[in-house]
């Protein structure tokens, strides 16, 4: 795989990682073609790494590529901005542009014979303004929070919203709650609308209204014995659902959101017979009202919806690794629209998880409705507190084969349970097997101040600017997402608490230390 100058250019290898790559085209040129001619069939050509993030102004990065049992020279192609140092051979080096106005990719192209391979790159301006949010674990806004990126600081509105001009990614930056107490810190950030989450913070939504109408069709109403049912609305910037009352025929749904005081949005309305203990058994009907204005702080009345007849499926598969009744399974109803109406267990329930008992197989019947889709959510609990949860979402309403499968929770290693801890120590845990952002949670007595860090590595020292009293009791735990596999994405919309049509959730148990005296 010789370059154009005939030659292998090691030399010229100035990326992280220069032998590996070394190596990597080594093995290339050992089990090469004739040296010329097309590439056979079944060649591959690679290029890496595939993509990477830079800031306008940045020193040249490397790029290498490799086809197998093919001697072809390897040219190059860049669409987007920078440039690169040569048009054939490997590597290639790609220098970022001086500067950029917003973010911008380039697309680096290789190619030999007919085969094309390309690598994405994506181009950070060098100063950059934030316009970012603060949200609490249920999602509405912490108005107030602190925000911080070096000396830079801003103070959240009541949107929780915030902005920072004048920042250099990547950059570290650090929400704090409004009492003070409780801090999330997340590194090596590039994204110009952080979405930031402090922990153990749920602030009420600033908006909410009532919606309250008449049911008909289906079974009937009010709901004979053995049948469930449930309410549900949504716009693009409210939601709420509910269960609907045995004895009555009417319901009523509280919304809330935070944004406009006026959302116009959808109703839904689902009924379905359930067993002995409450799983269902068959879906009796499906209706909607389409145009439903509120308004915050009043109610709107005479909403009413009727019901027709729908059919019913099942969505079945299987669930890997559960020890014997130990996994419980939540199934949700998304409609077209977003709006989401839990089956199992019932509505009504305040526990997510009640049912055990799904062990190796499972089939649940769905209701079959136009645009919709099924949320599971498998879920095992352990002495002490771990936990593990399964999410996969958008199903069809009669889709086979789901597998949900179990990997384990993260596990601390160091320091050891309850013990002294020492200035520099450095706190870790076994690994998740999904590559999933962690947070790292450290909490004291009341009072005191508490933190959460973002990261994608298993390891973390507390700095010296993250002030725990002397001789005082701490606790830690690890909580870890596969829903995102970079810190970008763990900021990205919907903050930590966002998912993915796949993914798991698990969290450690919690273990002890003191802080110096």
């Amino acid at each position: 795989m010789p370059g154009s100058e005939g030659v292998h250019p090691m030399s010229r290898i100035t990326s992280t990682g220069g032998l590996a790559l070394a190596a990597f085209l080594a093995a290339c040129a050992a089990g090469g073609g004739d040296g010329g001619g097309s590439c056979p069939a079944g060649s591959v050509l690679t290029v890496f790494p595939t993509s990477i993030r830079v800031t306008a102004g940045d020193p040249a990065v490397s790029f290498g590529a490799g086809v197998t049992n093919c001697a072809e020279d390897i040219r190059w192609n860049l669409s987007g901005p920078g440039s690169l140092d040569r048009n054939a051979g490997v590597p290639v080096n790609y220098t970022p542009p001086a500067s950029v106005a917003t973010p911008a990719t380039a697309t680096l192209t290789a190619s030999v014979d007919t085969l094309a391979a390309s690598a994405t790159i994506t181009i950070d301006p060098a100063v950059v303004a934030l316009a970012g949010k603060v949200i609490g674990t249920n999602g509405a806004p912490v108005e107030g929070a602190t925000v911080r990126v070096g000396t830079a600081a801003a103070t959240t509105d009541a949107a929780g919203v915030f902005s920072l001009p004048g920042i250099s990614p990547p950059y570290g930056i650090s929400a704090t709650s409004p009492d003070g107490l409780l801090t999330s810190f997340y590194a090596g950030l590039r994204r110009m609308d952080p979405t930031l989450v402090v922990f153990d913070v749920a602030p009420a939504f600033p908006r909410s209204a009532s919606v309250t109408g008449a049911l008909s069709g289906g079974a009937g109403f009010p709901k004979p014995d053995g049948h469930e049912a449930g309410v549900a609305f949504r716009s693009p910037e409210a939601a709420g659902s509910g269960a609907v009352q045995a004895g009555v025929a009417t319901y009523q749904l509280g919304v809330s959101w935070s944004g406009p005081p006026a959302v116009t949005g959808a109703l839904h309305a689902l009924e379905w017979q359930v067993d002995a203990d409450k799983r269902p058994v068959s879906y009796d009907g499906y209706g909607s009202r389409t145009g439903v204005a509120l308004a915050s702080g009043s109610a709107a009345t005479g909403q009413d919806v009727a019901l027709a007849a729908i059919g019913s499926s099942a969505v079945a598969g299987t669930i890997l690794n559960a020890p014997s009744n130990s996994a419980s399974i939540s199934m949700f109803v998304v409609l077209g629209d977003g709006a989401r109406l839990r089956i199992l267990p019932p509505p009504g329930d305040p526990s997510p998880f009640p049912y055990l008992g799904y062990v190796s197989t499972f089939s649940i019947p769905t209701p079959v409705v136009a645009g919709a889709t099924i949320d599971l959510v498998a879920r095992q609990d352990y002495a002490g507190g771990p936990y593990q949860e399964v999410h996969r979402h958008g199903l069809a309403a009669g889709e086979a084969g789901v597998l949900l499968a179990f990997g384990g929770a993260p596990i601390q290693s160091s320091p050891v349970n309850g013990t002294i801890i020492a200035p520099g120590q450095v706190f870790s845990w076994h690994t998740m097997p999904d590559a999933p952002v962690y947070v790292i949670s450290f909490r004291g007595p009341p009072g005191s101040p508490g933190y959460d860090i973002f990261t994608t590595v298993p390891a973390f020292t507390i700095p010296v600017d993250f002030t725990m009293p002397s001789s005082t009791s701490y606790t830690w735990l690890i909580r870890g997402s596969s829903a995102f596999s970079t810190m970008e994405d763990a900021a990205g919309p919907g903050g930590f608490m966002a998912g993915a049509a796949s993914y798991r959730i698990a969290q450690s148990g919690t273990w002890q230390f003191t802080t110096p005296p």
